[in-house]
């Protein structure tokens, strides 16, 4: 029998059916790693924003 991986959680679901996954999906642990996921890339993704508008020579300039 196949099982279900979560990658937000990394556990696997032993037994494979929608009530399973659907009672992990919509459990407390499940939903803190989802948000602490999509906040770690929110995070990422604004200090690379950060990084190339400090590397670009224009903006330098204009707001110096």
């Amino acid at each position: 029998m196949p099982k279900y991986y979560c990658d937000y959680c990394d556990k696997f679901l032993t037994h494979d059916s929608p009530s399973v996954r659907k009672t992990h999906c919509t459990g407390r642990t499940h939903k803190n790693s989802v948000r602490e996921y999509y906040q770690k890339w929110l995070e990422e993704q604004v200090q690379k924003l950060v990084d190339h508008a400090c590397n670009c020579p224009f903006l330098l300039l204009f707001f110096s």
